[in-house]
């Protein structure tokens, strides 16, 4: 597993955002309070897990020309 941590950002740190970097190699290498809270997981459970196990992945957008409502209800 990946051992190598990132140094807590005072700025990430004031923020109340959701902070999660990811590795060139697609794994979690810095996740802060509000990420915990955001996802449900907690730092230690996090770190160096691949960020594909995690993290959601975005809806594909509505076909052009079709209200987003009617593409969720298709």
């Amino acid at each position: 597993m990946h051992t190598s941590r990132l140094a807590p950002s005072p700025v990430a740190a004031l923020l109340r955002l959701a902070v999660v970097a990811v590795g060139p190699d697609g794994r979690i290498s810095y996740w802060n309070h509000c990420a915990g809270e955001l996802f449900g997981h907690h730092w230690d459970t996090v770190f160096g897990r691949p960020a594909a196990e995690l993290l959601p992945v975005p809806a594909p957008p509505a076909p052009v020309g079709r209200p987003a409502a009617a593409a969720v209800r298709a």
